[in-house]
């Protein structure tokens, strides 16, 4: 997915260059990282968790 979006036009996503950024400075997380961080906050979440915003990079 990453790749995919780094090769699409501004036109079609409007936020590319912040992925292309992040891949250049090497700020990407592996999908398996990110899974293994989103799946005890999707399986295991609180009731005061529910409608937060969370960046995987703080998990």
């Amino acid at each position: 997915m990453q790749t995919t979006i780094r090769s699409a036009s501004e036109e079609d996503f409007p936020l590319r260059s912040n992925f292309v950024g992040y891949h250049e400075e090497g700020q990407l997380s592996k999908p398996e990282d990110v899974a293994a961080a989103l799946l005890p906050l999707i399986t295991e979440h609180t009731l005061e968790q529910s409608g937060q915003r969370f960046d995987v990079r703080d998990l």
